[in-house]
């Protein structure tokens, strides 16, 4: 019950595991609450930086890879280390939870762990980045149910890899159907962020007068007023 939850209710879900003493649970039932409690911290907005949690689940299911929840597993063991900053280990997690969710047809974990690898593999591999960008978008826009705020990020993360390619037109051309979108949702924040990395964009083509332009923009439609 606390794993339907953790996704659209994560805060029902923490209160629901909070009843269960998982010192008495078995390793298949330690694995599913230890996923379950990472996955509502995550969806809580919780940067989870400590591995107590989420290494049951990880080892548990790094054996039964044959279970639909391995490729979550996977994919938060994968941020895990990312957050701690252990990008090569976080990858090989990624990589897995991406072919995973292709054997279990689970296309939320592949678009999650896919635009997740696309970030770290700026580190080594602009072109790669580049491309499983574009492929994250692509599969969360074949979604039928999708949230606008979260289609937008896909589609900046997208527009971002291109900029550092230096593809100026398409990441323009991508920033635009994102501002689009933020526009009919009406967010005043999200169509910030969409100004300020269209912004990014311009930084990178050499066109500071643009650039100011739109990071104005930025600031315009930002509520918080944020100084940076």
């Amino acid at each position: 019950y606390a794993l339907s939850l953790a996704g659209s209710q994560p805060d029902s879900a923490i209160s629901v595991l909070s009843d269960i003493n998982r010192h008495k649970l078995n390793k298949e039932w330690l694995a599913k609450y230890s996923l379950a409690y990472y996955w509502a911290q995550d969806k809580s907005g919780m940067d989870v930086d400590k591995d107590s949690l989420i290494r049951q689940a990880f080892c548990y299911y790094s054996v039964h890879k044959t279970l639909p929840l391995s490729a979550r597993a996977m994919y938060y063991m994968g941020k895990y280390y990312t957050l701690t900053d252990s990008i090569e280990k976080a990858n090989n997690c990624l990589e897995q939870a991406v072919e995973l969710a292709k054997v279990h047809s689970d296309v939320e974990t592949e678009c999650l762990s896919t635009y997740a690898l696309s970030k770290n593999e700026r580190f080594f591999d602009l072109l790669k980045a580049e491309s499983l960008a574009a492929y994250a978008t692509e599969l969360y826009t074949s979604l039928n149910c999708k949230d606008t705020i979260n289609w937008v990020c896909y589609m900046l993360n997208e527009m971002q890899a291109s900029a550092y390619n230096k593809h100026i037109e398409k990441a323009l051309l991508i920033g635009d159907k994102a501002l689009k979108l933020a526009c009919q949702k009406g967010d005043s924040s999200i169509i910030s962020l969409v100004f300020q990395d269209i912004s990014f964009v311009y930084y990178h083509a050499g066109k500071p007068d643009s650039a100011l332009q739109y990071s104005k923009l930025a600031y315009i439609y930002n509520e918080t007023k944020d100084f940076s």
